[in-house]
């Protein structure tokens, strides 16, 4: 993780209105506009879709959650959720569900973020902007107005699928094709062949999802409680949104079958020319075939030859093992923002200060958002 400071850049004279909102507002009356602005702004990302950020403020909701509107409620220009750390710092809405933070702001409303800190109650100081994608957030290129502190967070990573399937396997590592290759032989040796099929009807999807957790909660994720469900929260949030998704065909559930047994899943939503691999879980009695690796395999087999999708997006810190499959990468940053230079200066010696004490009694290293 790494950091970097930028000065505040001359501030524009534009910036117009904030309003507070509640969640409950938000959620009754405002997802027609939300997703009006996300498609203007990005294209429809499923990560910023209303179908996902309101399951996430349902499912997962905080204590403080306000709801920033810029301009007119009735055609906003932007919408952010908004979440109180501790007196003087806010933060955007971020759950780990979501590797990237809905935020919907245009680069031309970026003049409008002094007046935020105004707007917001108990003398705002810094608002530190989570998981932000250079692929789409202004906040990471554009002047704000505002002295502000960029912190790399985690590596994502995407699969070119603009291409011929055999160019890009024969660009992988020898040893990547090799454990693909062996599993494929040793399965079939056994006499259950490895085969992919896919789910995205509305009617069946949820089941797809309930099987997905019944195959997690067998798992090591189980033991440390991050396992998804069918009867916890997590199984419920993706349950809801991928029936949401599956009504308008952008929902997918990837499956590997040794002969008639699932051994492996993916669950992945899309959007446009763009499928992100959300989740992925594995039978660990069938561990010796890597049903992971070729559900990635057969996935992207699928998929090169079905162009639907230019790209597919992991969206996940990406390690040694996940960058052997992929073409590009990126840094996803957190980006704090402060109300003036001073408010910057004392955040910083702060955040030195207790990583230093971290450090001291071996903890980790402080965070935005936690110093």
């Amino acid at each position: 993780m790494s950091e970097a400071v930028q000065p505040a850049a001359v501030e524009a004279a534009a910036p117009g209105n904030w309003s507070l909102i509640g969640v409950e507002d938000l959620l009754a009356g405002h997802a027609a506009r939300w997703d009006a602005l996300n498609r203007r702004l990005y294209a429809g990302h499923p990560l910023s879709d209303s179908r996902f950020v309101f399951a996430l403020l349902r499912h997962f909701p905080g204590r403080c959650v306000r709801v920033a509107v810029l301009g007119a409620r009735e055609e906003p220009r932007a919408i952010l959720l908004l979440e109180r750390v501790r007196p003087g710092l806010w933060s955007t809405f971020q759950r780990s569900q979501a590797q990237a933070s809905p935020v919907l702001l245009a680069a031309e409303d970026l003049p409008a973020l002094p007046a935020l800190f105004r707007a917001l109650p108990g003398s705002a100081q810094a608002i530190d902007f989570m998981c932000q994608d250079p692929h789409f957030s202004p906040l990471l290129s554009r002047p704000v107005g505002r002295p502000r502190r960029f912190t790399r967070y985690t590596l994502t990573a995407v699969i070119d699928l603009r291409g011929h399937f055999d160019a890009y396997w024969r660009a992988r590592p020898r040893g990547l094709r090799q454990t693909i290759a062996r599993s494929l032989r040793r399965a079939e040796a056994e006499g259950a062949p490895l085969h992919l099929r896919t789910v995205e009807d509305p009617a069946t999807m949820e089941e797809a999802v309930r099987q997905f957790g019944l195959m997690e909660s067998r798992g090591w994720k189980h033991g440390e409680g991050t396992a998804v469900s069918p009867d916890n929260v997590q199984g419920r949030f993706y349950a809801e949104v991928f029936r949401a998704f599956a009504e308008t065909g952008q929902a997918i559930s990837y499956e590997i079958y040794a002969g008639e047994e699932a051994i492996a899943r993916q669950l992945a939503l899309a959007s446009g020319h763009m499928c992100i691999t959300l989740k992925t879980t594995y039978d660990e009695r069938h561990r010796e075939l890597a049903p992971g690796r070729v559900l990635d395999y057969e996935m992207l087999r699928l998929e090169f030859d079905r162009r639907r999708f230019d790209r597919i997006e992991l969206y996940t810190d990406a390690d040694q093992a996940q960058l052997r499959w992929t073409t590009s990468d990126r840094w996803i940053e957190h980006v704090t923002c402060f109300r003036s230079v001073a408010a910057g200066s004392t955040y910083t010696m702060a955040r030195a200060l207790l990583t230093g004490l971290r450090r001291l009694s071996g903890g980790p290293a402080a965070q935005p958002g936690n110093s």
